[in-house]
């Protein structure tokens, strides 16, 4: 027998050589993307970015609080395909402004030497003077135009969530603070705060995108509040709340993502921070990154377990000797017990304001069940397993009927379902149904079962030495 301390090292064994093939597949991902033409595109495309003075980065980090991403005039966006929305108002900055003064200067001979004229006074020639002043100009960033899209490493990530609602308050409930969908302006799709103590995510993204980022953020705030970041740069801190935030999104989404999916947002997200092919940052904060998402997907998923089943309204547990439903109804729960067959056994109502998993512990105890047998069950696959037990009687039913009709039985299908309610009531009409079809059956044992199982329908009871067979009616 496994103990439950071994299986719990087992799960903690797995998800941990999980977590690292996805730090892997980050590293890898990477690699991959420096070396593609998409890569290549983007370096073009920046190129063509105007650089701005030290002055300048500041004016613009005052104006957009540091969410500027690509910066250019208003006809340079044009030239590459894309248009200032309307109403939008510009960034201003310093920009330097060439001018020319006329001024008169002495003439020099070859040896710089002062040309004197006729009377003894130096010589004058005309000269233009090229100048540097500086005007206020303006300028707009790519959050504020619209138009061709431009050259990225990143794609935003597309679609819904199955269980969004129960995930997001998962994140919440693990985060050591508050999480709050607003909108966010400028190209960013969400922030921690130190300062406030808060996390926002863009209200505008797709469910996909939102849990992604509500990730980071979470990544950023408990790298923060655990002293993880302490002395790092900016550079390191984002590859690090974005390469736990891949494996999260992985863990979480499961089959409704794949890595290469989520990579198309963090491993463009991840090279932007990197300085060189090689990766000398990630691989540095590689043992940081791997420690916190094994601990925040532990954490996770506690927290999900929980949500799940507060808002829970229906489960189904499979049990030693079949299985039990419940299902919430006003001021408690509804449940019905059943055989492995389908067949109902018990049912009944249970008044209780409790969790619906603490509820069916106390119903299993009701019914004289251990709740060590209990294992709980996709409420979907119960159902198809009714259903398939339905078709089944009926199926059986159907059967029986035909070889009784065929005897000289009048019964109906409708008939032989009411005499199906438990599984050895099955068993017998499978076992007549077996003699029915023989056609070198007892004609006496044959009717013993007929007048045992199908006592209200008989009108008659003909002697075993009749040739006509006895008939049941409704």
């Amino acid at each position: 027998m496994i103990s439950k301390g071994s299986a719990s090292q087992s799960r903690k064994t797995n998800m941990q050589d999980k977590v690292r093939d996805l730090t892997t597949r980050i590293e890898d991902g990477v690699k991959e993307l420096r070396s593609s033409d998409r890569y290549a595109e983007l370096l073009r495309f920046q190129a063509k970015l105007p650089s701005y003075s030290f002055r300048n980065c500041l004016l613009l980090l005052q104006q957009t609080q540091g969410q500027a991403t690509a910066v250019m005039g208003f006809e340079a966006w044009k030239k590459v395909g894309r248009y200032v929305k309307k109403g939008e108002h510009g960034l201003a900055i310093i920009a330097p402004t060439p001018y020319e003064v006329k001024t008169k200067e002495e003439k020099v001979d070859e040896n710089g030497r002062k040309i004197l004229s006729a009377d003894g006074t130096p010589e004058l020639e005309d000269t233009v003077e090229r100048r540097i002043g500086f005007k206020v100009t303006y300028v707009y960033d790519v959050a504020q135009t619209e138009g061709k899209e431009l050259p990225s490493l990143t794609k935003r990530l597309q679609g819904d969530v199955k269980d969004y609602d129960h995930i997001m308050e998962a994140i919440e409930r693990i985060s050591p603070v508050p999480i709050y969908l607003e909108p966010v302006d400028g190209a960013a799709n969400g922030y921690y705060s130190p300062v406030t103590r808060r996390i926002v995510v863009d209200s505008d993204l797709e469910q996909k995108h939102k849990v992604h980022t509500a990730f980071h953020e979470l990544g950023h705030a408990v790298l923060d509040d655990g002293g993880f970041d302490e002395g790092k740069e900016r550079e390191e801190k984002e590859i690090e709340a974005e390469s736990v935030s891949f494996v999260l999104l992985n863990h979480a989404l499961g089959d409704e993502i794949t890595p290469e999916e989520a990579g198309e947002y963090s491993f463009g997200y991840v090279s932007s921070y990197s300085s060189d092919d090689s990766l000398p940052e990630f691989k540095k904060l590689l043992g940081t990154i791997q420690k916190v998402s094994c601990d925040l997907i532990q954490k996770y998923d506690e927290a999900l377990e929980d949500v799940r089943l507060e808002h829970a309204e229906e489960l189904a547990y499979q049990i030693k000797d079949g299985y039990l439903h419940l299902k919430k109804r006003e001021g408690g729960y509804e449940y019905a017990v059943y055989d492995h067959g389908g067949n109902v056994l018990a049912s009944a109502y249970l008044e209780s304001d409790m969790r619906i998993d603490e509820a069916a512990k106390v119903i299993m105890k009701q019914e004289q069940k251990n709740v060590y047998d209990m294992k709980e069950i996709d409420i979907r696959y119960f159902e198809n397993l009714l259903a398939d037990e339905k078709a089944k009687r009926e199926r059986l039913a159907d059967d029986i009927k035909c070889c009784l009709t065929d005897g000289g039985y009048v019964v109906t299908a409708e008939q032989i379902l009411q005499e199906l309610t438990g599984s050895g009531e099955r068993d017998n009409l499978q076992k007549l149904l077996e003699l029915a079809k023989d056609d070198n059956h007892e004609a006496v044992e044959l009717q013993a079962r007929v007048e045992k199982m199908f006592p209200y329908y008989i009108e008659e009871t003909p002697s075993v030495a009749e040739s006509k067979a006895p008939k049941l009616t409704a």
